[in-house]
């Protein structure tokens, strides 16, 4: 899979996600199998979460390291933190 496709589809599904009012997505390629995937995505709670996805990405897509940070609303952090 290309890595401009993996994005694509990261697009397609937060776009059909109700509760995601707005996302911003780039990434760079990482010649020659890996790439880096940079998101921020806005939840209708006003809070984000802002995302960042190293991948290799033959034979199949791994991940090999995700950060994720949620900022904005202290409910939702509490979610994310099971409280």
């Amino acid at each position: 899979m290309l890595l401009k496709d993996y994005v694509a589809s990261l697009e397609r599904l937060l776009s059909s996600t109700p509760f995601v009012t707005g996302t911003s997505l780039s990434y760079e390629e990482r010649p020659p199998i890996a790439g880096l995937v940079k998101a921020t995505i806005t939840f209708s709670d006003g809070s984000q979460l802002d995302l960042r996805e190293f991948l290799i990405l033959e034979p199949g897509v791994q991940t090999l390291l995700s950060l994720p940070l949620r900022t904005g609303s202290a409910s939702a952090q509490r979610c994310l933190l099971g409280g």
